[in-house]
């Protein structure tokens, strides 16, 4: 039998030209005598093929039970019903099956360990690699010596081969490199390993680090404060030669290095060298230094896996692109894009400048309810659910509005609320259902103080958190869908095209008035324009639908 699975193999690549055999299409064969049952193989993307004991195959696919098989499955299929049917015919050479099956399966982890360097270069080193090779080569010398019986070939029609899955599969994907690396990571644990430590504890972080020991030249080392102790997450892994290995790590939005030298390494070598990936969590204890390239680093003394990554991190040159992959995985989002931790960061800052602002006026922060009994305090769809105990509907909040105004008739004078609103209606890139607001009420003042208020807040804002009151907001094009404008303080416009706006938030704000500025857009003279009295007038509704329309179509 082995003969023949030695040319099923030979057939399976013949037929499907240009095929690179991925890691995650393994075929893993378990060769059992005619006499003791049928032989079993498990196909790609962890399928099961059993032949029974008429040569048949059944497959099974247990990870991806809705995907078409592959072009490669199918015909492995066929090819090794022929191999289990003449095994039971009596067919095949005289080689011992178990070599044959060692021999398919160490070329498949060669062939997969060469395929996840494809993708990270530190995902095996040269060494491990050669060593797999070596053992390859030995077991292929092996067969060699004890030349088998001849065997009839096995063939797979050119009509077969068009009746397959056009589907091709190349390299290793997410999902093969995490049975990989579960398995290795198995593997160091029934080793006594320790694959999630209890605890570690860092003496700095990596920006207290990059602070403390900025003085130190190229070259220079110190041992004035004894070994430290960092840790994060490995973004990046270089090896040079066989005794020294680069580790890029990034925590709390800054990067540093550990440079592994195996000279002053006193913990095991080899697992570092093999155990640890791209995307691992670990801690590093060692002496501060900076490299001749004037990188502050850590030349650790011992390197403790805390945390593995399973799954394959995206690439740093390319990032994460993909918006909705971006937004449904906020988490990945932010270990491939440095920009969105500085949104987070940002955001924080608002918010913690906006709480400075109102409690240095006295301004007392409250919460109110989120559940209430009606929804009020803007026209809007609320969010509503059912309390099971008082056997009541209830609404999420709209706004908080209501609650601060009993509050203040409670005694409050001045009291502010930033939290989450809730408003079940229409979603896109600017405008979500949950979101933040700020409502600030103050007795004895008028919508004229509540404009200067708003005002010098925004200008504090934006002097704490970018250190000055004037901001650039980028353009999003030229014209258009997405385009923008702003007035000056004389009404004119500036385009926010590709060169984007710069606003001044220490300047004075022009204070428009309300039916002026509505009759100035319209292009009605004021005489002309209603008086807010009289909105709700039958003519002054008629005479606002004509405008309305009239702009419309002027638009158009």
């Amino acid at each position: 039998m082995s003969a023949a699975l030695s040319r099923a193999w030979a057939v399976v690549r013949a037929t499907n030209p240009g095929w690179h055999r991925p890691a995650h299409n393994r075929v893993v064969v378990t060769p059992i005598s005619a006499s003791q049952g049928p032989i079993r193989a498990v196909l790609a993307r962890g399928g099961s093929a059993r032949a029974n004991g008429t040569g048949a195959v059944r497959t099974a696919e247990s990870q991806a039970p809705h995907a078409a098989p592959s072009r490669m499955d199918c015909t492995a299929t066929k090819v090794f019903s022929q191999v289990q049917a003449r095994s039971l015919t009596g067919g095949g050479g005289q080689h011992d099956d178990g070599l044959e099956a060692e021999i398919a399966v160490q070329g498949e982890r060669v062939r997969a360990m060469k395929a996840a360097v494809e993708t990270d270069a530190g995902a095996h080193s040269k060494d491990v690699i050669k060593a797999e090779i070596a053992k390859l080569q030995a077991l292929k010398a092996n067969r060699a010596a004890n030349p088998s019986d001849s065997t009839p070939p096995i063939t797979v029609t050119a009509a077969d081969s068009a009746k397959m899955s056009v589907e091709e599969v190349s390299g290793p994907d997410d999902e093969s490199y995490r049975r990989q690396r579960w398995a290795d990571l198995e593997a160091f644990e029934a080793r006594d390993g320790v694959v999630f430590p209890h605890k570690f504890d860092p003496t700095l972080s990596i920006p207290a680090f990059l602070d403390r020991y900025a003085g130190l030249a190229a070259g220079e080392q110190t041992n004035a404060d004894g070994p430290v102790r960092v840790a994060g997450r490995i973004h990046g892994v270089r090896r040079s030669g066989k005794g020294l290995v680069f580790f890029d790590l990034k925590g709390d939005g800054a990067r540093m290095q550990l440079m592994c030298d195996k000279k002053h390494f006193e913990g095991e070598w080899q697992q570092l060298d093999t155990l640890i990936k791209r995307g691992d969590i670990v801690g590093a204890s060692g002496t501060p230094a900076r490299n001749q390239r004037g990188e502050l680093c850590v030349i650790p003394s011992h390197v403790e896996l805390l945390a593995p990554c399973v799954r394959l991190l995206p690439k740093e040159h390319f990032g994460l692109k993909d918006p909705d992959a971006r937004f449904r995985n906020r988490h990945v989002d932010l270990l491939a894009n440095v920009r969105v931790r500085q949104i987070f960061e940002g955001r924080s800052a608002v918010v913690r400048a906006i709480r400075e602002y109102l409690d240095a006026r006295s301004f007392l922060e409250v919460e109110t309810p989120v559940l209430a009994a009606k929804a009020s305090g803007a026209a809007a769809r609320p969010f509503s659910t059912h309390h099971n105990s008082l056997d009541a509907k209830l609404h999420m909040r709209v706004a908080p509005e209501l609650y601060l105004k009993r509050l203040v008739v409670g005694g409050l004078d001045r009291v502010y609320e930033l939290g989450k609103c809730f408003r079940n209606e229409g979603v896109d890139a600017t405008h979500n259902p949950e979101f933040t607001s700020v409502e600030v009420y103050q007795a004895y003042a008028d919508y004229k103080d509540m404009m200067l208020l708003t005002q010098d807040l925004l200008a504090h804002v934006a002097h704490r958190v970018l250190g000055s009151t004037s901001v650039h907001i980028k353009g999003s094009g030229t014209g258009g869908r997405g385009s923008t404008s702003a007035r000056d303080s004389s009404g004119s416009a500036h385009a926010r095209g590709v060169e984007g706006v710069t606003l001044d938030f220490g300047v004075a704000f022009e204070q428009l008035d309300y039916m002026e500025a509505l009759a100035n857009a319209a292009g009605v003279a004021l005489p002309l324009w209603p008086a807010p009295s009289d909105l709700e007038s039958p003519h002054a509704l008629a005479f606002l639908r004509e405008v309305r329309v009239g702009a419309v179509c002027g638009s158009g």
